[in-house]
């Protein structure tokens, strides 16, 4: 019997209104874990809300438990990871992510992936055993890190367009702008200045350092 440890992750706190956690962690992942004579530890669960692309979960619950690892309370040979897929755990490129999957291997501690009724175990001995299984978890990590990495590139274009297009803007503004629904326009009397302050047609609106478009990548 082992002590199964549930992680799950979202990008931000206005997913919690949708099905994501509550399928990450749901009745039948539990449900797997327990037919295996296996019990769910972990008080309270371990969540994120933060970017796997950025690897902000590394300083959230994902570090907590990574630590816990590491210092010897989660105990190794008889605890588990349980994650969706790969994505949860990281959207990092795999030269950066594999070190947190090896931190939790090579501590003996078993990671877990259940998607869709499809469970697949890692095991320090399976991966020692089967070095196609390694292949397999960096495939994983490649799809989860260039998802995210085209995603947002598309959004990053698409603001790009819409700036363009005086349609959308979507950082903080000076007072003299006013900005509503997206777009931005002049204060009455001040439009003088514009062309001068935002260096419209200039490195000042394009260029790096100069007034951007602050936008978030929406990569998860």
């Amino acid at each position: 019997m082992k002590t199964g440890f549930i992680y799950s992750r979202i990008l931000s706190e206005g997913q919690r209104d949708g099905t994501g956690l509550t399928r990450q962690t749901g009745a039948e992942l539990v449900n797997y874990i327990l037919s295996l004579g296996h019990v769910v530890g972990g008080t309270p669960k371990l969540q994120d809300v933060a970017s796997g692309y950025h690897g902000d979960n590394l300083v959230g619950d994902l570090g907590i438990f990574l630590d816990a690892v590491e210092s010897g309370l989660v105990k190794s040979g008889e605890s588990f990871l349980a994650i969706e897929d790969w994505d949860r755990l990281t959207r990092l490129t795999p030269w950066d992510a594999i070190p947190t999957f090896q931190s939790i291997i090579n501590h003996n501690v078993d990671l877990l992936t259940y998607m869709d009724g499809e469970a697949r175990w890692y095991t320090l001995a399976s991966l020692k055993g089967n070095p196609n299984l390694l292949d397999e978890v960096l495939d994983g990590m490649k799809s989860a890190h260039y998802f995210s990495k085209k995603l947002a590139a598309r959004i990053k274009g698409m603001y790009k367009r819409k700036i363009a297009e005086n349609a959308i803007y979507s950082g903080s503004v000076p007072s003299w702008i006013v900005k509503k629904y997206g777009a931005i326009n002049p204060r009455s009397g001040r439009s003088s200045i514009i062309g001068f302050e935002l260096g419209i047609g200039g490195d000042a609106w394009w260029g790096d350092g100069g007034l951007g478009c602050g936008v978030s990548s929406g990569n998860g």
